[in-house]
């Protein structure tokens, strides 16, 4: 598969040491302007418990196949400033060529 690339990013990965000695994300780039796709949708989902709908937003991104992002790296989108966490990552099987990088975003709580 190929995607087609909404925009570029950095992918950060590494955590730091405030002067508190709280854990802060670093800023280590370990890939830089990266081309990527990054598509946010809303969704509502009804809450049979309590009888109230929910609106959640459910961001997924591709990039390329071969480039190594993990869990707890974070993206940060280099038009808009948005930095996403990565929740999961996942590379589908393809008979043609090599598959794209399937990752599972969630907005950072500092741009909401």
């Amino acid at each position: 598969m190929t995607f087609l690339a909404t925009t570029r990013c950095d992918v950060l990965r590494g955590s730091t040491t405030d002067a508190y000695g709280d854990d802060t994300p670093g800023s280590t780039a370990v890939l830089s302007d990266e081309p990527i796709s990054i598509i946010e949708s809303n969704s509502i989902a009804f809450d049979p418990s309590t009888g109230e709908s929910r609106s959640a937003i459910r961001c997924v991104g591709r990039m390329r196949g071969d480039r190594d992002v993990r869990e707890s790296d974070r993206i940060k989108d280099l038009t808009s400033g948005v930095t996403y966490s990565v929740l999961g990552s996942r590379t589908r099987g393809s008979i043609v060529g090599l598959a794209d990088l399937e990752l599972d975003l969630a907005r950072t709580a500092q741009d909401r």
